[in-house]
């Protein structure tokens, strides 16, 4: 079986990579054994699709800058709904299968966490144009999965996620303001990319939840990451959402329900405790990046 990760210098693809004997691309953050193909480039995926002849086809490219692509819909779009789109019509007919990776801000965030069964009702531009994107998915395509993930932390050198991005400011005696009122299931990334392998390579399709089962606002989870890593929790300060004057709506409940994976897994994936105790063995085993 050929495994092609589309966007494999992120978080989440960084750690698909690791899963398996794959193929990996990136755009602009090269690491070793990756092929430079930018995923909005429709003529150069193609032509490694035909070079490659994949099986599965994992797509984490994404822009998951939440602000960012409210302010900047139209660039946005490129990364988050062209390319996908272009990836569908350059796969349809192929019996290739899409490995598609969706978002709790899907959901309106008013009565979380939220089960597969549950109405989309997305809040901001980011979380319309991944719902976009899975109804496209489900339009044209027979044979894919849709994960929905959410609250992503992990080691990872270029320190982009919320917990990385945390220990770093902390490290420095910086103080952090953190949401009070914005709860949600944080997942490990490593753990996550274990289960999203295991589900791929079998013969599962459609849409499945994928995360931890902690259920958190996002200050308590920057207290435990204080208390894990031994740092200065008094920087950390609560706040609610509308102090931090973000330009995106944020899903105040959110967060998912993973039962359906949960009983192919025959497991459920870590909790926040268990995540982060990980992580800093990570950091100890590569070296701190802050």
């Amino acid at each position: 079986m050929k495994e092609l990760v589309i966007g494999a210098s992120g978080l989440l693809g960084s750690y698909l990579f690791r899963e398996g004997r794959m193929f990996g691309t990136y755009t602009h953050n090269q690491l070793p054994c990756l092929i430079r193909c930018d995923a909005t480039d429709l003529v150069a995926l193609e032509r490694l699709i035909e070079r490659i002849k994949p099986d599965i086809i994992y797509f984490p490219a994404a822009n998951p800058h939440v602000d960012w692509v409210e302010v900047h819909p139209e660039e946005a779009k490129v990364i988050n709904v062209d390319a996908p789109l272009g990836l569908i019509r350059v796969i349809r007919g192929r019996g290739i299968k899409l490995v598609y990776f969706s978002s709790d801000y899907v959901f309106a965030g008013s009565s979380g966490p939220y089960g597969e069964e549950d109405s989309p009702s997305p809040l901001n531009e980011y979380g319309k144009q991944k719902y976009f994107v899975e109804q496209q998915i489900d339009q044209y395509l027979k044979n894919y999965l849709i994960f929905r993930i959410t609250n992503l932390y992990g080691f990872e050198k270029r320190g982009k996620n919320f917990a990385q991005n945390l220990i770093c400011q902390l490290r420095v005696k910086k103080s952090v303001r953190v949401a009070k009122d914005q709860v949600s299931t944080p997942t490990y990334v490593p753990d996550l990319a274990r289960a999203i392998r295991e589900i791929a390579v079998r013969d599962y399709t459609g849409v499945f939840h994928l995360a931890a089962s902690d259920y958190l606002s996002r200050y308590e989870f920057a207290l435990g990451i204080a208390d894990i890593f031994g740092l200065e929790r008094e920087l950390i300060v609560g706040v609610s959402t509308s102090e931090l004057e973000q330009q995106a709506a944020r899903p105040l409940q959110g967060g998912l329900i993973s039962f359906k994976a949960e009983k192919l897994l025959n497991r459920s994936l870590l909790g926040v405790n268990e995540g982060l105790s990980e992580m800093l063995l990570e950091e100890k085993r590569y070296g701190r990046i802050c």
